[in-house]
C-alpha cells in the first residue's frame, strides 16, 4: 500500500485538519468541549469533510468507505439506512487511523492517548447511531386548515389532513405509525419482512404495501382503502409509535416491545370497501361499505385539496366544511339537514360553499360573529 498523502500549506482548511488530526494524539485527552468543536468544524462545509478525506487517500479502500455514504435510492431503503449507518459508525475509526498514521509515536500504551481514543470512538458510535434513530422516528402534525405530506424513510408516503397528528417508528422488525388524532392517508412501500402497522386508539390496521386512509371522528374509526388489502384489529394496549421513538433516540434495540395484549383480528377490507370501528367493535365486520370509482375518488378529493359532493345532505357538508375552519356553522332548522349538496370546493374556502347556499338553495347566511355563522331559511 502507497501512500501519497501530503498537506496542503496553501490550503487553510486543509492545515486544520491536520492540526486537529495532530492534537488527538497528545498525552492529554480530549474535553467533550473539544469535541464538541470538533463536530462544529466538520459541519461547516462540505470542504471540511473533503479535508479529511483527501488526507485520507493513503488508505487505498477509501473507496469502499466512500462508497458506503452515498445514499441508497429509494427501490433499496433498508440497504441504504444500512450503509449510511455502517459509514456512521467507521468514521471513528477512520479518525484513529489518521491519528496514527500522522504521529509515528503514537502509541495506546499511553493512558491519555487511549483515552483519547476511547472518547472519540464512544462518541462517534453514539452520533451513528443517535442520527439512524432520529432517521427512522419522526412525529407530524398540522393545524387546523392545515395539509401535509412526507416521504417515510421505507419509500413509503403520508398525507396528513387538517388537525392530525401522527408518530412514526421504524422498527427492525414493523414499521409502526400512531395516529393520535385526525385523519392520515398511507400509500405503503411493498416489505413483507415488516408490516406496515397504524394503530388509532385500540384499532389496529396492518398492511404490507397499499394504500389506505384511516380517520379518528369521536370514538371511531373509519378505515378506507384504495388500493390492496388490509387486515383489522383491535388491541387492549396497543404500542404507542411516540413513545418506541423516544426509545430508539435513547439508543435502545430498535425492536418492536412485547404486546401487552394479543391482538383481536376483526377481519379484513380490500380496495374500495370502507368500515367504521366503533369503540365496541363486535359485529363490524357487518357493516362494510363498498365504493364505485367515482365515489372512492370523492371520498379521496381532499388529497388534492378539494371537497367534493354528490348529493350529500347539508349535515355532512357542514360538518366536512367545519374541519377546515375555526367558524362555528349552525344549521338552525334541523329540516334543512336533509337538502342535498352538490359541487367541488377547495378546502378552507367556506365563502365559496356560503354563496352557493345563499344562491342555489335560498338559504340565508347570518354571520353573527367572526366565528359564528348560523344557516337558516331565507324570510
Amino acid at each position: 500500500m502507497e501512500s501519497s498523502s501530503k498537506q496542503d500549506i496553501h490550503n487553510p482548511i486543509e492545515s486544520e485538519a491536520w492540526t486537529w488530526v495532530a492534537s488527538l494524539s497528545g498525552d492529554t485527552p480530549p474535553s467533550p468541549e473539544d469535541i464538541q468543536r470538533l463536530h462544529r468544524w466538520m459541519a461547516q462545509s462540505p470542504a471540511h469533510h473533503q479535508a479529511l478525506r483527501r488526507i485520507s487517500e493513503a488508505w487505498d479502500d477509501m473507496d469502499v468507505l466512500t462508497a458506503l455514504a452515498v445514499p441508497g435510492n429509494r427501490g433499496h431503503a433498508p440497504a441504504g439506512v444500512f450503509s449510511a449507518t455502517l459509514a456512521w459508525l467507521l468514521s471513528p475509526l477512520i479518525l484513529l487511523w489518521l491519528v496514527v498514521q500522522r504521529s509515528a509515536t503514537f502509541s495506546l500504551a499511553s493512558p491519555a492517548r487511549f483515552a483519547s481514543v476511547a472518547m472519540v470512538l464512544a462518541i462517534g458510535l453514539s452520533a451513528g447511531l443517535w442520527q439512524q434513530a432520529e432517521r427512522q422516528s419522526a412525529v407530524y402534525m398540522t393545524a387546523l386548515g392545515q395539509q401535509s405530506s412526507h416521504q417515510l424513510p421505507d419509500g413509503s408516503s403520508l398525507t396528513l389532513n387538517t388537525n392530525s397528528k401522527v408518530s412514526v417508528a421504524f422498527l427492525q422488525d414493523k414499521r409502526l405509525i400512531t395516529l393520535h388524532r385526525g385523519e392520515a392517508h398511507f400509500e405503503v412501500k411493498p416489505d413483507k419482512a415488516r408490516p406496515f402497522e397504524v394503530y388509532a386508539g385500540t384499532r389496529m390496521v396492518r398492511a404490507v404495501g397499499t394504500a389506505f386512509s384511516v380517520h379518528m371522528k369521536n370514538q371511531q374509526v373509519e378505515v378506507l382503502v384504495s388500493e390492496g388489502k388490509v387486515a383489522l384489529g383491535v388491541q387492549a394496549t396497543p404500542p404507542d409509535a411516540e413513545q418506541v421513538a423516544q426509545l430508539a433516540r435513547s439508543i435502545k434495540p430498535k425492536t418492536s416491545p412485547p404486546p401487552a395484549t394479543q391482538t383481536e383480528v376483526l377481519g379484513s377490507l380490500v380496495a374500495g370497501q370502507s368500515v367504521v370501528i366503533p369503540a365496541g367493535p363486535a359485529g363490524v365486520m357487518d357493516n362494510i361499505a363498498e365504493h364505485e370509482k367515482q365515489s372512492l375518488k370523492r371520498r379521496l378529493a381532499w388529497l388534492g385539496g378539494q371537497l367534493i359532493y354528490a348529493g350529500e345532505g347539508l349535515d355532512k357538508v357542514i360538518a366536512d366544511v367545519g374541519r377546515y375552519t375555526p367558524i362555528y356553522i349552525e344549521i338552525i332548522d334541523p329540516a334543512l339537514a336533509d337538502i342535498r349538496i352538490g359541487g367541488q370546493f377547495k378546502v378552507g374556502e367556506t365563502e365559496a360553499l356560503f354563496k352557493v347556499l345563499e344562491v342555489g338553495f335560498a338559504l340565508k347566511v347570518n354571520r353573527l360573529s367572526e366565528f359564528h355563522v348560523q344557516i337558516s331559511r331565507a324570510d
